[in-house]
């Protein structure tokens, strides 16, 4: 993954579990990890799980299925028409939770566009 998209998706990330600044839209207030206020280039979601975490339980409390294994990530409900199998590949949890996380909101924010 490259750097801006990394960079793109962490900002999707942070609208979706906090809001973007409103006089600078670079800066987030996401409250994860100890941090309030960050710029999206200092976003950690990609490589934490103390920031993916809160993001993860959220959707949860939707509530949608987040599991997570020693082999795989699913996110979902079937119900609602959005099911994601993602395989942990190298013992890389972080890399499918992201993925996961970035895919949902992704969807989430279409269907709920206006």
């Amino acid at each position: 993954m490259w750097i801006d998209e990394i960079e793109q998706y962490n900002e999707i990330i942070g609208e979706f579990i906090g809001r973007r600044g409103k006089y600078n839209s670079s800066l987030f207030w996401v409250n994860v990890a100890g941090v309030k206020w960050v710029y999206s280039h200092e976003m950690k979601f990609h490589c934490s799980m103390d920031w993916i975490d809160p993001v993860v339980e959220k959707i949860r409390s939707l509530p949608f299925l987040f599991t997570i294994t020693n082999d795989i990530v699913i996110v979902g409900h079937i119900r609602d028409g959005f099911e994601r199998n993602i395989p942990i590949k190298d013992g890389k949890k972080i890399d499918a939770i992201y993925q996961g996380v970035v895919e949902f909101i992704e969807w989430y924010n279409f269907k709920n566009r206006k």
